[in-house]
């Protein structure tokens, strides 16, 4: 349930603001309810925690891709790759319902 788990997770961040786990956690919540602006928010605060975060980096990919920032969600493709995604899964990963259409062309060849 998104909406319990989301209601724990922000508990947990009143504790520790930074806590990568809950900041995970609310990010996907924030993305299945179409928060994009919190989703992004959040995978910034990990990013700066910790900047070789795949999960975050895919997830704030999602929601720019949502939001129709095509260049940002390349950007961060690319990033997830050269940081160890395999470039298959980056691009199933953005194959949701809410994408269907965008495409990742990556700007040169990652290998």
């Amino acid at each position: 349930n998104w909406e319990a788990g989301y209601a724990d997770w922000e508990a947990a961040l009143t504790v520790d603001t930074n806590c990568v786990e809950a900041l995970l956690c609310r990010c996907e919540a924030s993305s299945k309810f179409g928060d994009w602006d919190t989703c992004i928010r959040d995978c910034n605060t990990i990013l700066s925690i910790d900047p070789t975060s795949v999960e975050a980096i895919l997830l704030r990919g999602e929601a720019k891709a949502a939001l129709g920032d095509e260049a940002g969600k390349n950007a961060d493709c690319e990033l997830a790759v050269r940081l160890g995604a395999k470039k298959e899964g980056v691009i199933g990963r953005l194959s949701f319902p809410e994408n269907q259409g965008a495409k990742w062309h990556p700007a040169s060849p990652v290998t």
